[in-house]
């Protein structure tokens, strides 16, 4: 089960020629490969040579083969991940050397130099679900509608989930070999990343956006993001993508205890009171770089945004701060769906 792109992965065990027709070309790196090397591909072993790291990689057409890698390939964590392989010269040691780390006769082959790991997306909206002798194809598109076609576990293939919103589950796991071709006794083996368990989200309301003040949430937990999706449901990926500030917290009655941060970059912890979309209360924010930005009483913006003002700081420890006085006004933020991290008991 090789992705043959970014955005969609193609099954060889299962028919699919009405499918073929949608793949793209791969965006994110161009490969330098001879004839016959694969640039995508599915890990299946990781072996340190005396010449080289050595690389069994299956490749989009479910041919298998051994490719020179770099030492330091082998120390990844590759096997039974989809990646996106990058070649380029190198030398290695002659095979008339034998192994002998003082024969100084050298090969120049190309070697693999980077491996990048395709991450399959969480969350998608099932388009098909397609039951295979091997496995089962999950169909689905993504927060940005790109089309992916992911391997299955048969216990989560239900034809029901088509249309719905979901979150999946990945494990890496021992399937059937291509070459069996179904044959429940053939011993050959191959190992894939598979969806293991999805699990059905809630329905997003029809407009993300207007949903009222923060106050008249129920208790429960939350995420709100600056920036404005097309859809309450909005993946990780997506999120890391466009950046932004975010703010996941617990609501319990008036009391929001929750992480303020800014995607992939520095955060806080807020806990206080919330009055419509305002939270007042205090901060304290944990971070080997943690200085103080107000040791007064005047209010200073938590990094570039001007939704968390700060105030009356004091440094606690070398890495921790701790503000009296703290002002978090999320209006013009949206709701989007919690997530899969729970927010702090406490700050």
């Amino acid at each position: 089960m090789i992705p043959v792109a970014k955005s969609l992965r193609i099954s060889a065990a299962v028919t699919m020629g009405a499918l073929l027709a949608t793949a793209i070309a791969p965006k994110a790196i161009t490969p330098k490969a001879t004839a016959g090397q694969p640039t995508v591909g599915t890990v299946q072993r990781l072996n340190v040579g005396d010449r080289a790291c050595y690389v069994d990689v299956l490749d989009a057409g479910g041919v298998y083969s051994t490719e020179f890698a770099d030492f330091e390939i082998c120390s990844q964590n590759l096997v039974g991940k989809d990646v996106e392989l990058t070649y380029e010269l190198g030398d290695i040691m002659a095979v008339s050397c034998e192994g002998d780390p003082e024969c100084g006769e050298i090969e120049t082959v190309m070697l693999i130099t980077r491996a990048t790991v395709i991450e399959p997306p969480t969350i998608g909206t099932v388009q098909s679900v397609i039951v295979g002798d091997r496995a089962c194809e999950i169909g689905f598109t993504n927060a940005e509608e790109e089309l992916w076609y992911r391997p299955a576990i048969f216990e989560v293939c239900d034809e029901t989930l088509v249309d719905q919103t979901v979150q999946f589950t990945y494990e890496i796991r021992e399937v059937s070999a291509y070459a069996c071709q179904g044959d429940p006794a053939c011993p050959e083996s191959i190992v894939e990343t598979l969806i293991t368990d999805v699990e059905v989200l809630a329905a997003a309301g029809p407009d993300p956006i207007n949903q009222g003040p923060i106050q008249s949430l129920p208790d429960g937990n939350y995420r709100y993001w600056s920036s404005t999706p097309r859809t309450a449901i909005v993946s990780d990926e997506t999120i890391i993508a466009e950046g932004g500030t975010l703010f996941r917290f617990r609501k319990q009655g008036n009391t929001i205890t929750g992480i303020f941060s800014y995607v992939s970059a520095e955060a806080i912890c807020v806990r206080g009171q919330v009055n419509g979309n305002t939270v007042s209360g205090a901060a304290v924010q944990t971070d080997q770089v943690a200085s103080v930005i107000s040791p007064g009483e005047s209010f200073a913006n938590f990094g570039s945004s001007s939704a968390l003002a700060l105030r009356r700081g004091r440094q606690v420890s070398r890495s921790q701060v701790r503000y009296g006085s703290a002002l978090l006004n999320l209006n013009g933020f949206n709701r989007i769906n919690a997530g899969t991290v729970i927010p702090p008991g406490g700050c």
